[in-house]
């Protein structure tokens, strides 16, 4: 059986990217699917960014990404994880390195 590979902190990277700027976001759905997150939060948070993304008038940033998680949002970490993920990237101008990394 071979191991599976992944990298959180490139799926944090994605995540905290598409938090922080909606261009980001949008270039992260269009380069990923859900399933290609290992983590389980990250697949939930990611799966609620692409939904925003193709509501095309809603904003994608933590207030948004929170509310519409709604009961799964405990499940995704919380409000302070979708923080901790904001703080956690460093910039979002290398969503396209980001996104590599995880797909």
């Amino acid at each position: 059986m071979r191991p599976v590979l992944f990298n959180d902190e490139a799926e944090k990277s994605v995540l905290g990217a598409c938090l922080i700027d909606r261009d980001a976001a949008l270039t992260a759905v269009s380069l990923l699917k859900e399933h290609m997150f290992y983590n389980p939060k990250h697949r939930c948070i990611f799966a609620t960014v692409c939904a925003l993304v193709q509501a095309a008038d809603r904003p994608v940033d933590m207030t948004t990404v929170g509310a519409q998680l709604g009961k799964s949002l405990k499940v995704a970490g919380g409000y302070s994880y979708l923080t901790e993920l904001c703080n956690f990237v460093p910039t979002a101008a290398n969503i396209q390195s980001y996104a590599a990394t995880v797909r």
